[in-house]
């Protein structure tokens, strides 16, 4: 399952359900993730997803020959991991149910249902009055 976060951790996007043979990639392309989200946020991912799109950004992995990276290369790959840190809090915030850290004894076909109704009790439970939201109109 691939996950889509906004830069404070808030989970905006579930996919579906894939093989868990299924690299990170082959299910950004499958779901088009990279044509969907760069219009409306920058998309930064982990390793996984090097080549995906000119507008992804990634870190950079070694060379074949190089014994380490380069200092620059280094510093920017802790940066862009401080940065997409945030947006891996969602799937943090999924692993604290306990329905999605057992065994999952649904239909594979029910569990982004299942996220989706997990991340909107998250919202409840964080915000229950909506306090948070922001106010329209006058």
């Amino acid at each position: 399952m691939d996950t889509v976060a906004a830069p404070d951790g808030e989970l905006l996007w579930v996919s579906g359900v894939l093989p868990g043979r299924t690299v990170d990639i082959t299910a950004a392309r499958r779901f088009k993730i990279a044509e969907k989200i760069p219009e409306f946020l920058s998309l930064l991912a982990d390793l996984g997803h090097i080549g995906l799109h000119p507008d992804v950004i990634t870190g950079f992995k070694r060379k074949r020959g190089e014994k380490t990276l380069p200092e620059a290369k280094k510093t920017a790959d802790r940066l862009q991991a401080g940065l997409r840190c945030l947006g891996e809090r969602a799937k943090a915030q999924l692993k604290c149910w306990r329905v999605l850290t057992a065994d999952f004894r649904g239909q594979p076909r029910q569990l982004p249902t299942v996220v989706k109704a997990i991340d909107t009790m998250h919202h409840w439970i964080r915000d229950p009055f909506g306090v948070l939201a922001p106010v329209t109109g006058s």
